[in-house]
């Protein structure tokens, strides 16, 4: 039985990579956007489509193939990256202008003096404060109460 070369290997090693890429990326899309689960999608097929290669083709030519493969992987992946990281931004966002209408109840004071100097911070940003980030946790409570 002959050895399988190095550059066939990384073929195939490109193709396994890029299958599971595309199975994460059709699984995170289901979470995002109509607009940007059809980038993401378009791109997990995409990917796929350069994954979908003969062993002849990774046979003949494993440099150009892996080159392909990887290049269609990393695209599926900046991409759905990017769509995540904004979902995210926009949930926070109407998490915080949630919070904003809410009234706080009375008990909030007490409750402050718990939380560590993190966390004063987040809820200093989350409603709006500004110059927040030099502060002791006293001139924080004292900010946000």
């Amino acid at each position: 039985m002959t050895k399988t070369p190095k550059a066939q290997r990384e073929a195939h090693a490109a193709i396994d990579e890029a299958q599971s890429a595309a199975k994460q990326a059709k699984k995170a899309a289901k979470t995002l956007s109509k607009k940007a689960a059809a980038q993401i999608r378009d791109l997990v097929d995409e990917a796929r489509e350069a994954a979908d290669v003969s062993k002849k083709q990774v046979r003949r030519k494993p440099g150009k193939v892996t080159k392909q493969v990887r290049r269609a992987t990393d695209r599926l992946v900046r991409a759905t990256e990017k769509a995540i990281a904004k979902a995210e931004v926009k949930t926070a966002a109407k998490a915080a202008a949630a919070a904003e209408d809410k009234p706080a109840p009375a008990e909030a004071a007490d409750d402050l003096g718990g939380l560590t100097v993190v966390q004063l911070r987040t809820r200093a940003r989350a409603a709006g404060k500004t110059g927040y980030s030099r502060l002791t946790k006293a001139q924080l409570l004292d900010l946000l109460s």
